[in-house]
């Protein structure tokens, strides 16, 4: 699987494509989203075994909170950068986001004021600010402008 991501993402980059990195945490972590879909059957599962019952039911989804996956960390985000711009090269990858759709975010990245972290941790993993630059939006504004011929 991973040698069939990279080949596409060589393919996006070659087109002169971004890839932007989404911040939902099951997209960031397998292990948070096996997690989570067996959290979402037992709920599903309680409800139907519960249906006629609400007080029960409210009972049992309580206990389940208990086994709420911790969201995965900001050094994911940024594993996929990396993953991203080894596969495609630094001019193929973007920021997505998603803090409109996303529950829980990643740890760190709460909202979109925590977006200097993203600047922060790629320093730290030795990307230049030129780097950087394209990456948080000037890789974006590239294909945009190519795109709509401005």
């Amino acid at each position: 699987m991973a040698e069939t991501s990279a080949t596409i993402l060589q393919a996006i980059a070659e087109a002169g494509g971004v890839i932007c990195v989404n911040f939902y945490s099951e997209f960031l972590d397998q292990e948070f989203k096996t997690r989570s879909e067996k959290l979402r059957r037992l709920r599903s599962e309680l409800r139907q075994k519960h249906a006629k019952d609400d007080i029960k039911l409210a009972e049992e989804l309580e206990k389940l909170k208990k086994l709420r996956p911790s969201p995965p960390p900001l050094s994911k985000v940024i594993d996929h950068i990396d993953h991203i711009a080894n596969a495609g090269g630094i001019g193929s990858v973007g920021l997505g986001s998603d803090f409109d759709g996303m529950t829980p975010p990643p740890e760190g990245l709460e909202d979109v004021s925590k977006m200097p972290v993203i600047i922060e941790s790629l320093l730290e993993r030795g990307y230049s600010v030129e780097d950087i630059s394209k990456i948080s939006g000037g890789n974006f504004l590239r294909v945009f402008e190519q795109v709509c011929g401005m």
